[in-house]
């Protein structure tokens, strides 16, 4: 099963919960069709509740969990490890679940973040790798890049500063404001200093990444390694050929790394 903290990071970068009038609150979990093993896990995490709908206009699988054992078992899996403001749709759902009681919940202690899996959670659900080569008057310029979009409010417009500022602060990167062609606007976190990738690998080597972006942070890190000793001239081939496998590109899916540290914690 996959590691709680972990689950929790990824549901806040991209899951929700909806409030069906007269029906069960529906937990949600979206993620590229590609990660489709990845998503079968997270589902045995869950206690294997809830159906995974394909939407192809999108590429995208969605888990649903809406019976009351599953959205149990997501409460015992998620509670306290919540960092960002979805912890309001989380608290309803628990307020729902039980009836009229109030009950007493613990706040999230957000300073943990960079202590177990939730971030790792976070950056599979918005985070991207990506590597630099491109061809210069001066010669071929290589770089390597992580970064992580999120809207700066959620649906009921509270703010992610916070934890933005967190991560930005643990990684010793940059913030940007961006504004889409939508008109919304995005805090996005770029970090391609050696210092800044120097961090992120030690933690992402100790709190491994789940999905397909595990493969694409390998061949990034691969790079980044070069970069650091200063050894790139003698690996452009390599580094071109990385390049061309990462992302959208990418057509060799190989998911050993599922079983990594998946126990690690509760």
């Amino acid at each position: 099963m996959l590691n709680s903290h972990y689950l929790a990071g990824f549901w806040e970068g991209n899951g929700h919960i909806s409030f069906p009038l007269h029906q069960n609150p529906r937990f949600c979990i979206t993620t590229h069709l590609k990660n489709e093993p990845w998503l079968l896990s997270v589902q045995e995490s869950f206690g294997s509740y809830g159906f995974i709908r394909k939407h192809l206009p999108t590429h995208t699988l969605v888990l649903i969990i809406s019976n009351l054992k599953g959205l149990n078992n997501v409460i015992q899996k998620l509670h306290g490890k919540l960092k960002t403001p979805k912890i309001e749709q989380f608290k309803k759902m628990e307020k729902w679940m039980k009836k009229n009681s109030e009950g007493h919940r613990e706040e999230s202690n957000r300073n943990d973040a960079f202590q177990n899996y939730w971030l790792s959670g976070f950056i599979d659900a918005d985070g991207g790798f990506y590597i630099k080569y491109k061809k210069t008057k001066t010669g071929i310029r290589v770089g390597a890049r992580f970064t992580l979009e999120k809207k700066t409010v959620d649906r009921d417009g509270v703010s992610y500063e916070t934890i933005i500022n967190n991560i930005v602060h643990f990684l010793e990167c940059k913030k940007y404001l961006v504004t889409k062609k939508n008109g919304q606007t995005y805090y996005n976190i770029t970090s391609n200093s050696i210092d800044s990738v120097s961090i992120l690998i030690q933690y992402l080597d100790k709190y491994p990444l789940k999905t397909s972006k595990y493969l694409d942070y390998q061949s990034f890190k691969q790079v980044a390694i070069l970069i650091r000793n200063k050894d790139v001239q003698n690996n452009l081939e390599i580094i071109k050929y990385l390049k061309r496998g990462m992302n959208n590109s990418r057509t060799d899916f190989i998911w050993g790394h599922l079983q990594q540290g998946v126990n690690n914690g509760i």
